[in-house]
């Protein structure tokens, strides 16, 4: 007695099509429940076949038949599951005294068990009367979607029949047809036969539109396969298999070949590198009518030949795919593309208003790689991103604006509005003499609106009391009983902020010897000063006077002696051109030659 006990392999794979070798009743195959025995369910293999009273299921899509025998009768729980919860049910036929001839008898007295519920798994209840009566076992696959199911006797007194020889028989093939391959326009079929008792030697031969692939014994469940070089041309096709050792264990799945994909003559084309904020163009160089499918970065698609992408940003960078259907070819093409971020100007002009004379700096963050135009008032224009103005003049007030251009894009510019105010002219008016304990009154005169600032320079306690008058433009001093000479400087500021020069004013308190050494002073003159050639030294006091010419390091360079009322030229082209002196015991005097 030889006694066969089936505990099957589960597929992994999920094959586009598959074909049950066992979807018929005729075509049942025998098991032994008393181990759990799996199967791979079928997919796509239609509807069962007509005749049986399918009782309570109301469909029965994708069926397989099974066949098995009481040894020893009682009570039997069946469970069914399924490895991806996919939703099977079944129907139970039987009991019958013989194994065949029971296929015309499938009606609503013969059946024994049946369920059409929802869910992953199912359990079969029946009680056996008899030793040696047959069932057969229909399963649907519901859901039509891959997955492996499992029977499993849970419960129960009754036991199964083993004793029998397995026939060799092909429960399932499977078929996944490859993508097509446009270099040479055909595919590779791939796939898996699942084998009941599968003979111990021999070959198992697959075949597919005139090509086959042979596999050398042992056999192991489930059986892989791939067939390459068959022709796309998305024909109705079927895939065989036979064992040599069992002529009659054979099997077969139906799928449809992938669609032609000799390869169009077509590329890509983009208008890149594109500044961002500007327009991506896409098209192609494909003359005849086709189907487009573009695709490219942040989940970009079309179907348009030509699409337009308006407003692009730097995330728009990358690879753009187009899938192009003709009548008679296929071809996907790419084209990479490149977004160049338009530069930002921002200014950092620290002042936005100077006076006149000051200088106008100009300045922006910086932006690597970029070339910069400055254009102003007054046809100014710079090509640097820091320059600055000198000497600025009102009529420079206006708008500056700064444009950077990166890898040929034009940024976004900036601008800001200068204003150069004129510098304030001031005046200091009043006396320059004064006796010792006297009263002196000085006074400015500017632009409106300006404020004034005075300063002391020399002998300042000079002034015993000082008072201004309101606004600061006037000053009056009260200067201590003694003698005392001093400078008056003072600098106004008008209300653009812009400050005026200095006025300068000497201020003399002499008694009647001072006023003697003063008289002196003024009774003094050089001319033409600066000199070139020669120069002229007047005296115009009542008295000879000596003067000392020094040069600019205090060295003497001669003595001059000039008598009462009288003038003395004297020559300078032996002289450097520089700075000197003209010393006497009461002043001191500057000469400037120039030999121009």
């Amino acid at each position: 007695m030889k006694l066969i006990f089936a505990t099957l392999l589960i597929i992994t794979s999920s094959p586009l099509f598959s074909q049950s070798g066992n979807s018929s009743c005729i075509n049942a195959i025998r098991i032994c429940l008393n181990e759990p025995v799996s199967y791979p369910a079928a997919t796509g293999a239609g509807p069962a076949e007509t005749g049986p009273d399918y009782g309570c299921l109301g469909s029965e899509p994708n069926p397989a038949w099974f066949s098995f025998s009481i040894d020893n009768p009682g009570t039997h729980t069946i469970l069914q599951s399924n490895s991806g919860d996919r939703d099977f049910d079944f129907i139970l036929f039987g009991p019958f005294a013989n194994e065949t001839g029971n296929c015309g008898d499938l009606t609503a007295e013969n059946t024994a068990d049946c369920s059409y519920a929802g869910g992953a798994t199912e359990t079969i209840e029946f009680t056996s009367v008899n030793q040696g009566d047959f069932y057969l076992l229909m399963v649907t696959n519901f859901s039509n979607q891959p997955t492996n199911v499992t029977f499993a006797q849970t419960a129960g007194t009754g036991t199964y029949d083993c004793d029998f020889t397995g026939i060799c028989q092909i429960s399932l093939v499977s078929a996944n047809p490859g993508s097509c391959d446009s270099t040479s326009n055909t595919y590779t079929l791939g796939g898996s036969v699942f084998t009941f008792n599968p003979p111990s030697s021999g070959t198992l031969t697959v075949s597919s539109g005139g090509e086959t692939q042979v596999l050398n014994a042992p056999f192991t469940n489930p059986v892989q396969f791939s067939i390459p070089g068959l022709a796309a041309n998305a024909s109705a096709s079927s895939v065989s298999a036979i064992f040599s050792a069992s002529s009659s264990c054979t099997g077969s799945a139906n799928f449809t070949a992938p669609a032609s994909c000799t390869p169009c003559l077509a590329s890509a084309i983009a208008n890149g590198p594109v500044c961002s904020g500007g327009d991506l163009q896409l098209t192609t160089d494909y003359p005849a009518l086709a189907d487009y499918f573009w695709t490219g970065p942040n989940g970009f698609s079309s179907v348009n030949p030509n699409p337009v992408i308006s407003d692009v940003t730097i995330d728009a960078t990358g690879i753009y795919s187009v899938l192009i259907t003709g009548d008679d070819c296929v071809s996907q093409r790419e084209v990479e593309v490149e977004i160049i971020a338009s530069p930002v100007v921002t200014i950092t002009t620290v002042e936005d208003s100077v006076c006149s004379g000051e200088i106008i700096f100009l300045g922006a963050t910086e932006i690597p790689g970029a070339n910069w135009l400055w254009v102003g008032p007054q046809g100014f224009t710079a090509t640097v991103r820091n320059t600055q103005i000198n000497n600025a003049e009102t009529q420079q007030s206006g708008w500056y604006k700064l444009v950077a251009t990166r890898g040929g894009c034009e940024g976004i510019p900036d601008s800001v509005y200068i204003n150069v105010f004129e510098t304030p002219i001031i005046s200091l008016s009043g006396d320059t003499m004064y006796a010792p304990g006297s009263t002196g009154l000085f006074y400015v005169e500017g632009p409106e609106g300006m404020t004034y600032y005075w300063n002391f320079f020399g002998d300042a306690a000079l002034m015993d009391v000082q008072i201004y008058t309101e606004g600061g433009d006037s000053l009056v001093a009260f200067w201590q009983d003694r003698e005392g000479d001093m400078r008056i400087e003072v600098i106004g500021q008008d209300e653009n902020g812009c400050f005026s020069g200095e006025a300068i004013l000497p201020v003399h308190v002499v008694d009647m010897t001072g006023l003697s050494k003063l008289e002196e002073l003024q009774s003094f003159n050089v001319s033409p000063n600066p000199a070139d050639e020669k120069a002229t030294l007047s005296n115009f006091s009542k008295s000879q006077i000596i003067i000392t010419l020094l040069d600019i390091s205090g060295r003497k360079c001669d003595d001059i002696q000039i008598d009462a009322n009288s003038t003395y030229v004297f020559s300078t082209q032996n002289l450097p051109a520089g700075m000197y002196f003209l010393r006497n015991e009461n002043f001191l005097q500057k000469l400037v030659i120039t030999h121009r």
